[in-house]
């Protein structure tokens, strides 16, 4: 903008007109703050951060020091802090029975909605499991309500999971949470589930030493196995879940937990 359409568009705005002295500052005011907007008074510029220059008699600022005011209104206010307070594992216990799913993670209880589809999907696959694993004393099967305390505080509930034998002390199962990972962990998503949420539990399951993990996804026909980070299979409809060296000798088809 030219020095002429700036100062009359500063003649617009203030009356009676603004002397040499005043005009220089409401000019380098505006300029600094973007708008010419923000040479009204009670312009949306009210609200910022104003910096006055001081400026000579012929209008051009000075080296000195910038003098600054705070300008503020009320919806400028900086918002009152909320502190949430961190859930406990008493907090996960106390959760209802009304067939979600609660975790604990990063402090905070976290639900995932379920459905008809995902309990049939974890019934299914959990009888055929347990057929297999039990008459061979190999370890434990246990349902989506037992949760495992894992390395990092989280409380994980895998929908499925298999503990082998001696790995609980006294190859008990404790009353409250594992203090160990499972060596299988299955998750059956929902279409509520959101990747990154699915993605932050099966890194967490690798991390803390789960040795196989079981992604299945009943609406689209398809499982994901996962081993490590680097060893990662997708299965179709066709494919079967193996125990491979985690369940020796134990093998199903995707299909026949997904019907």
């Amino acid at each position: 903008m030219r020095r002429a359409d700036a100062d009359g568009a500063l003649d617009r705005y203030f009356s009676p007109p603004l002397s040499p002295t005043k005009r220089a500052t409401a000019s380098v005011e505006g300029w600094i703050l973007g708008v010419m907007d923000a040479r009204r008074p009670n312009g949306p510029a009210a609200a910022r951060v104003r910096v006055t220059m001081p400026v000579r008699q012929d209008g051009l600022p000075t080296t000195a020091r910038p003098r600054e005011s705070k300008c503020y209104d009320a919806t400028e206010e900086g918002m009152p802090t909320i502190t949430r307070k961190v859930a406990t594992e008493e907090d996960l216990l106390a959760m209802p029975r009304d067939g979600h799913k609660y975790e604990l993670v990063d402090g905070e209880i976290r639900v995932s909605p379920t459905g008809n589809r995902h309990g049939v999907v974890i019934a299914l696959l959990s009888a055929l499991l347990v057929n297999f694993v039990k008459p061979r004393r190999l370890g434990h099967v246990i349902s989506g309500d037992a949760g495992f305390r894992l390395p990092d505080k989280n409380v994980r509930c895998p929908d499925v999971s298999f503990v082998a034998s001696g790995r609980f002390p006294d190859d008990k199962v404790p009353d409250d949470f594992g203090d160990l990972a499972p060596d299988l962990a299955v998750e059956v998503l929902s279409p509520h589930d959101r990747p990154r949420h699915v993605l932050d539990k099966v890194g967490e399951y690798l991390e803390a030493g789960v040795r196989l993990i079981w992604v299945i996804d009943p609406r689209h026909g398809r499982a994901v196995v996962y081993r490590s980070l680097s060893d990662v299979r997708e299965l179709g409809a066709d494919g079967a879940l193996d125990g491979e060296d985690v369940i020796p000798g134990f093998r199903c088809a995707l299909r026949d937990v997904l019907s």
